[in-house]
This record gives C-alpha cells, sequence and structure tokens, in this order.
C-alpha cells in the first residue's frame, strides 16, 4: 500500500514539474519485504535529492508524536 501510495505522489509531482519518472511498482517483489523496503527507500532519496537541488532541507522525525507536536506549533503560530 505504501508502494502505491508513493508511486501515485511521483505520478503528480511529475506532472508539476520537470522530473524523471520513477516506476516504484517495477520493483514491487510480494514475497521479499526487505526488497520493498529497499525500493522504497531508493525512491524517497531520489525524491530527497530534488529537495536539495532546490534547496530544500526536509525535516526529519524519530515518531509521528515528534511530528504532529511539529505541525501543531507551526500552525499555532501561523493563527
Amino acid at each position: 500500500m505504501n508502494l502505491l501510495s508513493l508511486q501515485w505522489m511521483f505520478y503528480e509531482i511529475a506532472e508539476c514539474i520537470a522530473v524523471d519518472g520513477f516506476e516504484i511498482m517495477d520493483k514491487f517483489n510480494p514475497k521479499n519485504l526487505e526488497e520493498n523496503v529497499d525500493a522504497f527507500d531508493q525512491a524517497l532519496n531520489k525524491y530527497f535529492a530534488e529537495y536539495e537541488k532546490v534547496g530544500i532541507c526536509p525535516k526529519h522525525f524519530e515518531s509521528m508524536t515528534e511530528y504532529a507536536e511539529d505541525y501543531n506549533k507551526e500552525v499555532s503560530e501561523e493563527i
């Protein structure tokens, strides 16, 4: 499911900006979850490289709680 969601995200990005396509579902192996994790990580690294090209530094969070706290802090500052 995560691979498919990431694939659709890549399709949407490619429609808006000039980036090479990435067919992550071609790498899907239902018999080997570790290979799927590697494919997912490779795809995210490709996406991350696009951020670096334009000088954007993505945030990294250790947990969903940490992400939610950061997000709520930013939203409350905007209000």
